[in-house]
C-alpha cells in the first residue's frame, strides 16, 4: 500500500498529501523526492524516469504541467500499477482544480495547501477501485455479508451521507467491519478508541459526540449503539448528536436488524504481499459487459486498436472469469504491459481484478463415476485430492496453490475440466449464495 502520495508543484511547493499513517513528515518527503530526482537526473539522460529505489521504498511518479504526481511506496510494488493510479488522479486533480491553480496567487505552502484538502475524497475513490490486488487497501477484521445485504445497506447509508453528515460506518464491540465509508485515517482513529466508544455508548446508551485530532478541523465522530453493533458518523461541528440519530434512522434500524450469528468473520492478512497483478485472479468488467467504447479513447496512445478489439472480445466471451494469466496470453501481451493496461482500466472504473473461488461438488458416488466417464489420467486426478478440501468456495485459487504448491494454472486447468461439478466465483461463495 501506498505509504504517501503527494502533489506538489516543480518548485516545491506541496498542494496535497495523501498519507496512511506513516511516520514521514510532508517537508521530508518532499526534500527526499527532489533530491533522489536531481541527482538520478545529473547522472543519466534517460528522459522516462519512472521510478527510484533506495532502500526498502521507492518514489513512482507522473508529471502534469507544472505539477508532480507522487506515490511513495514499497521497493517491490509494481510501479505501472501506481503510474495507472497517479495518471488518474492527475487528471482528476487538473480538471477539479484548473481555476484555482491557474488563478493562485498566493504562492505560501500553507495557503495552497489548505484549497485541496477535498481531494481526499476523490484518492480514497480511485485506491478503493484496486481492493482486488492485495496491498493496495489494507484488510480488516470484517464481517462477511452475502452481497445483497450489503448492497442494501450501502444504499441506505448514501441516504443519510448529505450535508453535515460526511461519512458512516457500522462496526461489532469487537472491531470487525460491517460496512464503511470513512477515509482511511479516521478509520484508524476509530478502530483505536473503539473499546472507548463501545464502554461509553452502553453507559449513557446515547449517541454520544467524540473529537479526534485525527479528524479534519471542524469535525467529529458521532456514536450509536445497537445491541452489540456501533454506528459512527463523521459530522461537522454544527450539528448535534440528536440530529445525526434521527437523520439515520433508517441505517440503523437496517443495522440493528442484523443478524450476525452465524456469519462468517474474515481475519486481515498477516503480512502485505506487493502490490501487483496476480495471474490466477481473474478481470471482472464493472456492470458485466464492456465495449470497445469505453477503452479505446484511455489507451489508444498505449495500445494499438488491435489490442482493445482483443480484449473487449476476450473479456466478453468469458464474462469477468478469465484470469490476468489467461488474458496476458490470449492477447499476446507481457506481464508489465498488461498491468499498465489493466490498471489504468481499474483506475477508470472499466474493470475489477478479482480473487477467483471454487466450489467442487460433493465427492459421492455420482461424482465418481462422472470422473470414470470422462477419463481423467491419474496426474490430475492426483491434483484434485490435493486441492479436494480447499475446493470450498471460501478458499481463493492463489491461496490454493500457496497451500498446495501446485501452481495456479494446473489447478484451474483440472477443475476447469469438471464442468458443471464446479462453481465459480468472484466473491466467497457462502452457503446460500448463488454463483456469479
Amino acid at each position: 500500500m501506498a505509504q504517501e502520495i503527494v502533489i506538489i508543484r516543480n518548485t516545491g511547493i506541496p498542494l496535497f498529501r495523501y498519507s496512511t499513517g506513516g511516520p514521514h513528515k510532508i517537508d521530508e518527503v518532499i526534500a527526499a523526492f527532489l533530491s533522489a530526482v536531481g541527482s538520478f537526473v545529473e547522472s543519466t539522460t534517460e528522459q522516462e524516469i519512472q521510478a527510484i529505489a533506495f532502500a526498502d521504498s521507492k518514489f513512482v511518479w507522473v508529471e502534469k504541467g507544472d505539477l508532480y504526481f507522487i506515490a511513495l511506496v514499497r521497493k517491490d510494488d509494481s510501479v505501472e500499477i501506481y503510474r495507472a493510479i497517479l495518471k488518474e488522479l492527475a487528471e482528476r486533480f487538473v480538471g477539479k482544480y484548473y481555476e484555482v491553480l491557474r488563478n493562485t496567487d498566493d504562492d505560501s505552502s500553507r495557503a495552497q495547501y489548505s484549497r485541496f484538502q477535498s481531494f481526499a475524497d476523490t484518492v480514497e475513490l480511485v485506491l478503493r477501485r484496486f481492493d482486488g490486488i492485495p496491498g493496495i487497501a489494507r484488510r480488516y477484521h470484517t464481517i462477511l455479508l452475502p452481497p445483497s445485504v450489503l448492497h442494501d445497506l450501502k444504499s441506505v447509508l448514501s441516504s443519510v451521507e448529505r450535508e453535515e453528515v460526511l461519512r458512516g460506518a457500522a462496526l461489532t464491540d469487537d472491531g470487525h467491519i460491517i460496512v464503511s465509508n470513512l477515509r482511511m485515517y479516521e478509520l484508524e482513529a476509530l478502530l483505536d478508541m473503539l473499546v472507548s466508544i463501545a464502554g461509553q455508548t452502553a453507559a449513557e446508551r446515547l449517541p454520544i459526540t467524540i473529537v479526534h485530532p485525527s479528524l479534519d478541523m471542524g469535525t467529529s465522530f458521532v456514536a450509536s449503539r445497537c445491541d452489540e453493533k456501533i454506528v459512527v458518523f463523521v459530522v461537522t461541528g454544527s450539528v448535534s448528536p440528536e440530529s445525526v440519530e434521527n437523520k439515520a434512522r433508517a441505517f440503523l434500524n437496517l443495522v440493528c436488524q442484523l443478524d450476525l450469528s452465524d456469519v462468517p468473520r474474515v481475519a486481515p492478512v498477516d503480512e502485505e504481499g506487493p502490490v501487483a497483478l496476480n495471474e490466477e485472479d481473474v478481470v471482472v468488467p464493472v456492470g458485466g459487459e464492456i465495449t470497445a467504447g469505453a477503452v479505446e479513447t484511455l489507451l489508444a496512445e498505449r495500445f494499438p486498436d488491435s489490442v482493445h478489439r482483443k480484449l473487449v472480445g476476450l473479456l466478453g466471451r468469458h464474462r469477468g472469469l478469465i484470469t490476468v494469466g489467461e488474458l496476458a496470453r490470449d492477447a499476446g501481451l507481457r506481464m508489465s504491459e498488461l498491468s499498465e493496461l489493466l490498471a489504468l482500466l481499474v483506475a477508470r472504473g472499466v474493470v475489477r481484478i478479482r480473487p477467483l473461488y471454487a466450489k467442487v461438488c460433493d465427492r459421492d458416488e455420482r461424482f465418481l463415476a462422472y470422473l470414470e466417464v470422462i477419463g481423467m489420467p491419474k496426474r490430475d486426478y492426483e491434483i484434485l485430492d490435493a486441492i479436494w478440501e480447499y475446493c470450498d468456495g471460501k478458499t481463493p485459487v492463489r491461496v490454493i496453490s500457496a497451500r498446495t504448491h501446485i501452481p495456479p494454472s494446473r489447478i484451474l486447468e483440472v477443475l476447469r475440466a469438471l464442468g458443471n461439478n464446479v462453481t465459480w466465483a468472484t466473491e466467497p461463495i457462502l452457503e446460500d449464495a448463488r454463483s456469479d
